[in-house]
This record gives C-alpha cells, sequence and structure tokens, in this order.
C-alpha cells in the first residue's frame, strides 16, 4: 500500500495499530519502500526499539530528506509483522526478469538445464520469453530418486548437495555438447538441487545448490535459506533467480539481478573437482 505522507496519516496509522496490537510493537513504512525486513531484524536481534518511517522522498518540497517517522517501542511480537517475504526483503521486479531473459537468449550461449527439488520456475521463465530455442537445448526435471539416478547414472550420497549439484551440472553439460548443432557454439550445463518448503515439516536447513559446467570448469553457488521466513512460492522464486544470475554471468552478462536475500543470507560460491 502507498499511502501519501503527512503526520495525519501517521498518528492515524499509529492508533489504528496499535489497537489493533492492543498496544504491542508497531513497525510500518509507508511509501514505495517497506522496512518489514530491517524490523523483523530488530525484534529478532532483541532490540527494545523499531523505526516508523515516513518515506518523504516522493515529495522533497513538503517533506525534506526522509528520516519523518516515529520510534516505537516493541512490547511483544505483534501477528501484523508476520507478513510474506515479499514484504519483509527486497523483490526482483518481474519486468526485470524479462528484461534479463531477453539478454540471456541475444547470447550465443546455449544450455542443457537439470532442476530437482527447485528451481523449476526459472525453467518457466526462460521458456516465456521468445527466443527460448537460442538459449535451452534441453529442460530436465529428475525429480525422483530413481530419475535423478538414471540421470547420473548411479544414485548420490545425498540429493541436496555441493556434490550432486556439480554432478548435474557435468552430466547436463556432456548432454549439452551432444545435442547442440553447431559443434563451435558455446554451451553450459546448469543445474539446480534444493530443499524448500513442503507440506510437512523438514529437519533440515532449506537450502540450495546452483551448479555451472562449462569445459573442465564447475562451480557451484550454495546458498542457505532462513526456515519460516518464506512460503513455498517465495522460496522457490528466489532459488528460480539464482539459477538465472548464473546463466547470465555464464553468458557472460555479469550480476545482471539483485537477489532478495534476508541479512543473515548469502551465496557461498566454490570449485568443485
Amino acid at each position: 500500500m502507498i499511502l501519501q505522507p503527512n503526520s495525519l496519516t501517521l498518528l492515524a496509522l499509529l492508533g489504528l495499530m496499535s489497537s489493533a496490537t492492543g498496544g504491542g510493537s508497531i513497525s510500518l513504512c509507508l511509501g514505495e519502500h517497506t522496512c518489514w525486513q530491517s524490523a523483523w531484524h530488530s525484534l529478532r536481534k532483541g532490540k527494545r526499539y523499531a523505526w516508523l518511517g515516513l518515506d518523504c522522498c516522493g515529495d522533497q518540497r513538503r517533506y525534506p530528506g526522509h528520516d519523518c517517522g516515529a520510534l516505537l517501542e516493541i512490547s511483544r511480537l505483534s501477528p501484523l509483522l508476520d507478513l510474506p517475504s515479499r514484504q519483509r526483503s527486497r523483490t526482483v521486479a518481474p519486468m526485470d526478469r524479462v528484461s534479463l531473459v531477453t539478454r540471456i537468449h541475444a547470447s550465443p550461449t546455449m544450455a542443457v538445464l537439470a532442476v530437482t527439488g527447485g528451481g523449476a520456475q526459472a525453467l518457466a521463465d526462460l521458456l516465456a520469453v521468445p527466443g527460448a530455442s537460442r538459449t535451452v537445448l534441453e529442460a530436465l526435471v529428475p525429480y525422483s530418486e530413481q530419475s535423478l539416478a538414471e540421470f547420473l547414472g548411479a544414485s548420490p550420497q545425498q540429493s541436496v548437495s555441493v556434490a550432486t549439484a556439480a554432478a548435474l551440472a557435468r552430466t547436463a553439460y556432456q548432454r549439452a555438447l551432444r545435442l547442440r548443432k553447431d559443434k563451435t557454439a558455446p554451451v553450459v550445463g546448469l543445474s539446480c538441487t534444493a530443499t524448500l518448503m513442503t507440506d510437512r515439516p523438514k529437519k533440515g536447513a532449506h537450502r540450495a545448490h546452483i551448479g555451472l559446467c562449462v569445459g573442465e570448469q564447475t562451480r557451484v553457488y550454495s546458498l542457505p535459506l532462513q526456515k519460516g521466513t518464506r512460503d513455498r512460492q517465495g522460496e522457490e522464486r528466489l532459488v528460480s533467480d539464482l539459477l538465472l544470475r548464473v546463466l547470465a554471468e555464464a553468458c557472460g552478462l555479469g550480476s545482471a539481478t539483485d537477489l532478495a536475500l534476508l541479512p543473515d543470507e548469502q551465496v557461498a560460491v566454490q570449485e568443485h573437482r
């Protein structure tokens, strides 16, 4: 929701949300940017106060600067702060993805992609933009244990691991070499193996490993996810965005997109032999 910043709006929302929470914790930012993420981080770190800010950048004449707001005491965790991840972390706009995929399709690089457990949305993103045949040689989803073992030629010790992501990428690369018509065309093997939120509790960490194989080099991008901060769709979207970014880098496009990471999340990259 985007509201015009003014003192009456601030006071009205303070009263409304204070009543809704019984005087509990409140944190809200009005305008184009949200501060749910920083408020949530403050709560997790045990801070007693949260900033209720008004985004005043929309009208610098009336509201010079953008540090308008109020500091509110956190007395208890409000259900109003338990919002979907899109309100607590940065997102990548759909148009940005279309632009990115268009640039991927314009590059000469072709790929075989194999994803299991997560990353399938990236396949849909690639196929939804005209020109996909210039990029995608093959897209596979070896989801079951038997399918994964058949694709790799043997059952992996652990389905979601750096080693499995690397093995998937290498196998995908070998398929790309065989499937390309122009034997001089640059090809890559790209993989994703992930364990994400499902309809039953999981004891282990939610995580994803993206594998990239180009020639003799195999690299794995690992991303641990904070459990309980996103729904399945949110986790899938983040993992797919990472996969698209890795593919873009393989096409020579650089770090083409920002990822909607939470403060304690980061991507680790390692070479795998």
